[in-house]
C-alpha cells in the first residue's frame, strides 16, 4: 500500500455554522422538512438486487494497489489506473459505495489511453481511513477532501486536465464542488445517475428503497445544530439497504448526520449558478433507475448545466450503469470529442514515470 506526504493545501475546518446549501439552518428549516416529507411520504418500495450483483462482479486480481492521500485527520484510499494520456478522471462513488465500483469503466478508459483514471473513497468508506459512514467532522469536510486530491492530481501532471465524475450522491457531490471556489481546478464533469440534492425533482421517495431515514433522530439533531449544539452530529440518521446488495461488507451500512449532509450538494437550488461552459458535462442515467427519475434529468440538466449533454439508456439501472458497455462506450466518444483528449508520446510518458 503506497503513500504520499500530506499535501500542505488542506485547511482546518471553522466551527461556525454557515447558512449555504449545506447546512440547516433557521432559514431553510422548512424547505429541508418540506423535501424529507416528499422524501418520506409513501412505503419504501422493495429494491431489486440486479443492479447490485452486475456492479459487484470485480475481479479483484486485476485491480491496481491501493495507495493512500493524507487529508486532514485522515487519509484517502484509491487506485490509479494509468494512461499515456494528459488527461485525468477523478471518479468518487455514491452513497455507502467504494471507489472499485468505478473498475469497468475505469480500465476501459486508461487502457483506450484516453486519460488515467483516480477511483476515490471518500472518508468512512472503502479503503480510506475512518469508521465507516461515521468519519465526517463537519459538512463541507468531503469538498475539502476532493479539492486537497484535485491538487495533488494537478501537482503531479501540472499541465495536464482534470475531469471531475461521480455516481449517485458522489455526483451530488461532485455538483456541489462545482460551486466551490476549488472548482477552477476542474476541467470537466461527468455525472452518473446523480443526486442533485434534497427537495429535487429527480428524487424517488426512499431513493427507490435504498434509504432508510430514522426522522425523529433527523429532526433532533438538526434542532440541536440550530442552537449550536454539534454533539450528536455522529449520531445514524440513515440506514441502506444492505439486504438489496447481497450483504457486501464492501458497501457501508449507515450513515451520520455529518456524512448524509456533506455527501451531495445540499439543497436542490433551482436558482443556482450553472456549471461553468468553460467546462463540458456529461450526464448518464439508466431509464430504470431505482433512486430517480430518469425522465426528469434533461429540464434540471437545463438548470445545472444549460451547456451539457444527457444520455440515457434503456435497461440501465441505478448501479449498474458503471458496468453497462454501452454507457462505457458513451464515455469514451464523450473524452474523445468533448475533452478532446490528446495522447502523450509512450516515451514522453516513461520518462514522466520515471522522474
Amino acid at each position: 500500500m503506497q503513500t504520499h506526504l500530506k499535501p500542505k493545501s488542506a485547511k482546518a475546518y471553522s466551527a461556525k455554522l454557515k447558512s449555504d446549501g449545506y447546512t440547516i439552518g433557521w432559514k431553510t428549516l422548512s424547505a429541508y422538512e418540506l423535501a424529507l416529507r416528499a422524501l418520506t411520504r409513501d412505503p419504501a418500495p422493495a429494491l431489486d438486487f440486479t443492479s447490485f450483483a452486475r456492479i459487484s462482479a470485480i475481479n479483484s486480481r486485476q485491480l491496481p494497489t491501493v495507495r493512500q492521500l493524507p487529508v486532514d485527520n485522515g487519509s484517502l484510499g484509491y487506485r490509479c489506473y494509468e494512461a499515456a494520456s494528459d488527461v485525468s478522471v477523478i471518479m468518487v462513488h455514491g452513497s455507502g459505495g467504494f471507489g472499485d465500483q468505478f473498475h469497468a469503466m475505469a480500465q476501459r478508459i486508461a487502457e483506450a489511453g484516453l486519460a488515467r483514471v483516480y477511483t476515490v473513497n471518500m472518508r468512512g468508506h472503502g479503503q480510506s481511513s475512518g469508521e465507516r459512514g461515521h468519519a465526517v467532522d463537519h459538512p463541507r469536510q468531503l469538498l475539502d477532501d476532493l479539492a486537497v486530491f484535485a491538487r495533488y492530481v494537478r501537482d503531479q501532471h501540472p499541465t495536464g486536465r482534470i475531469v471531475l465524475g461521480g455516481h449517485s450522491a458522489g455526483g451530488g457531490l461532485v455538483l456541489g464542488f462545482s460551486r466551490d471556489k476549488a472548482a477552477s481546478l476542474i476541467d470537466g464533469y461527468v455525472l452518473f445517475a446523480p443526486f442533485l440534492g434534497l427537495g429535487s425533482p429527480t428524487v424517488r421517495p426512499h431513493f427507490g428503497g435504498w434509504v432508510q431515514v430514522h426522522k425523529p433522530k433527523l429532526r433532533e439533531t438538526a434542532m440541536a445544530n440550530l442552537l449550536g449544539i454539534q454533539k450528536f452530529n455522529n449520531r445514524t440518521v440513515l440506514d441502506f439497504n444492505i439486504e438489496a446488495c447481497l450483504y457486501d461488507p464492501r458497501y457501508v451500512r449507515s450513515w451520520s448526520y455529518n456524512t448524509m449532509l456533506a455527501f451531495g450538494p445540499g439543497r436542490w437550488l433551482p436558482k443556482a449558478k450553472p456549471i461553468s461552459s468553460r467546462c463540458p458535462v456529461l450526464l448518464v442515467a439508466g431509464e430504470r433507475d431505482e433512486c430517480f427519475k430518469p425522465s426528469t434529468y434533461p429540464d434540471a440538466m437545463k438548470i445545472v448545466a444549460p451547456h451539457g449533454d444527457v444520455a440515457l439508456f434503456d435497461g440501465a439501472g441505478h448501479w449498474d450503469i458503471l458496468a453497462d458497455q454501452r454507457v462505457i462506450e458513451r464515455m469514451l466518444d464523450w473524452l474523445r470529442s468533448e475533452v478532446k483528449t490528446n495522447v502523450i508520446s509512450l516515451q514522453g510518458f516513461a520518462n514522466h514515470e520515471a522522474a
